[in-house]
């Protein structure tokens, strides 16, 4: 079949309708002449800007370079965009992980500085009650040389006296002021809070008690001379010994560590099952038993409640 415009033999009608429609040429002429012209609307291609049939243009979008370009583009763009999105909820979750990490080991901080602050301030109350021991003490310190004082100014201002070896009758039997494994285990066994809370007294009543007496309940040491605070004691050996201000005797308690055997005896008094301190007994017991431990050094109250006893 032949075209009215460019004269071209085509096979079939189809072909012919085709040729009218997408060729260049003949399009042309078609133009040109204006006499049963076949209307023919050309689209541009947005990508490179040239013009197209609408069915040339869809063959042309599958190839068009320019095209394919953008679509890639695009592509790219919707890919790194997916990534972007997979990396932020990575981090995202990252952050989470690591701020339940530090909020853990905040609370753990905390914790140790809590526990750390608890002992402190324990050790900080035993250092106020220790503060407050030592205060005690040497107020009992001061009372105890105020006494001795006006004791030594009383004693110089009496007569003096002479007294003869008719007291040493009165001592029967024998004292082995010596023999500290005996005298320590009685302390160890037989004094006891109560003794204590009486202080020096409550020594010397557990030395008459405990130490200076024979299994019949014979007094074995004696005040021959309360003015001077001497007393006599017979040794192993029969020798009548003199013990000015109870010095033999106190020292023998020291040696038997009268000290440390108080302060265990106090602690386990003013301590309670569970540990804690009781703070009654802790105020009751205290400055005795300061006075006992401080026998080495001032034995005042025990010499003078031993003239009262053993005179």
């Amino acid at each position: 079949m032949e075209c009215l415009f460019c004269k071209k033999n085509l096979s079939s009608k189809y072909n012919l309708s085709y040729h009218q429609k997408t060729n260049k040429k003949c399009l042309s002429i078609q133009e040109v002449e204006n006499n049963n012209v076949i209307e023919v609307k050309l689209s541009t291609c947005d990508f490179c800007n040239k013009s197209f049939t609408s069915q040339n243009l869809k063959v042309h979008l599958s190839i068009c370079k320019l095209k394919i370009k953008h679509d890639n583009k695009k592509n790219l763009e919707k890919e790194n965009e997916k990534k972007i999105e997979e990396l932020k909820k990575e981090n995202e979750k990252k952050i989470n992980e690591i701020k339940k990490e530090n909020e853990k080991k905040i609370d753990e901080i905390k914790k140790d500085y809590e526990k750390k602050l608890k002992k402190q301030k324990k050790l900080l109350q035993l250092k106020n009650i220790e503060i407050c021991k030592l205060q005690k003490e040497l107020e009992v310190k001061d009372e105890i040389y105020d006494d001795e004082h006006k004791t030594i100014k009383t004693i110089a201002l009496q007569p003096r006296t002479n007294t003869n070896n008719n007291n040493n009758t009165n001592i029967i039997g024998n004292l082995n002021l010596d023999d500290t494994e005996r005298i320590k285990n009685a302390i160890e066994t037989n004094f006891t809070a109560d003794d204590i809370l009486d202080g020096q007294k409550g020594l010397a009543n557990f030395a008459v008690r405990n130490i200076l007496k024979d299994e019949h309940g014979n007094l074995l040491y004696a005040c021959t001379d309360s003015s001077r605070k001497m007393f006599k004691f017979r040794n192993l050996d029969g020798h009548i010994i003199k013990d000015v201000n109870t010095q033999k005797l106190t020292d023998a308690f020291v040696l038997c560590d009268i000290k440390g055997i108080t302060n265990s005896k106090t602690q386990q008094f003013w301590t309670n099952e569970d540990g804690t301190q009781d703070n009654n007994k802790y105020q009751a017991i205290s400055v005795p038993a300061a006075e006992i431990m401080n026998l080495k050094y001032n034995n005042g109250t025990f010499r003078d409640h031993m003239v009262n006893l053993t005179t």
